[in-house]
């Protein structure tokens, strides 16, 4: 028997493939690596020191993050009864550890400590990521608030998220979910055995971008048709 591992993050170069930055090449970045190699984990880009590479190219090439070299320190806020959140945000901690990247971490127990927890990471961080955690989605307006006045991003893992006012995430589709739900949900009512449907996981793919967080952290986000714009309770 084979062992075979799941790899759900992977960054690549800031180098370039002739003229093409690796990080806005939508041949590599797709055709190869998603649609060839069947890839559907994160992808981040390399650190940024260069003045060719840019955040809205890197997201139409397929890409996921993208590593700033404005953003110093990166704040993790989640709820530590989240298991969920706790694999997510050890994953991240692993990535920045292996990189050499800041972070400071606030977590809560329940929703009344949000806003303070929000507040603390503010007052030293340059962005903060949220994993999918439904203790701090249900506090969302409040870490917008903080977040907005203080001129910080927050970066989410669903569209829900950034419809209760986070700056921006790429997020698994509900579509995308229903439809593979579906199909495997067919296979076994034509007689396929529960064993031999293997679990699939279905790839990040919808880029979504709160308009109004947008304004009021003074961003820009080229509208080219394929990045999904929302405003608040949209």
């Amino acid at each position: 028997s084979r062992n075979h591992t799941m790899i759900y993050h992977t960054a690549e170069s800031f180098n370039r493939l002739g003229m093409k930055w690796a990080g806005g090449s939508y041949a590599l970045l797709t055709q190869v690596l998603r649609d060839e190699w069947g890839f559907h984990g994160s992808v981040i880009t390399d650190y940024s020191l260069n003045t060719y590479t840019h955040v809205d190219e890197m997201i139409r090439a397929g890409g996921d993050l993208f590593l700033t070299q404005d953003a110093k320190t990166f704040g993790m806020l989640y709820c530590t009864s989240e298991v969920n959140s706790v694999n997510t945000v050890e994953a991240a901690k692993d990535y920045c550890d292996a990189n050499g990247l800041a972070y400071k971490e606030s977590v809560v127990t329940n929703s009344s400590e949000v806003q303070q927890a929000a507040q603390s990471l503010a007052d030293g961080v340059d962005a903060i990521f949220i994993p999918n955690d439904s203790v701090i989605q249900s506090a969302m307006p409040l870490v917008t608030e903080v977040a907005r006045d203080e001129k910080i991003p927050v970066y989410g893992s669903s569209a829900t998220m950034v419809d209760s006012g986070a700056f921006a995430t790429i997020a698994i589709s509900d579509r995308a979910i229903g439809a593979q739900s579906a199909d495997m949900a067919i296979r076994y009512l034509e007689g396929t055995a529960i064993e031999d449907i293997p679990a699939v996981v279905v790839p990040a793919s919808a880029t979504v971008v709160n308009r109004t967080t947008m304004e009021a952290l003074g961003i820009t986000v080229a509208d080219d048709g394929q990045v999904q714009f929302v405003t608040d309770g949209q």
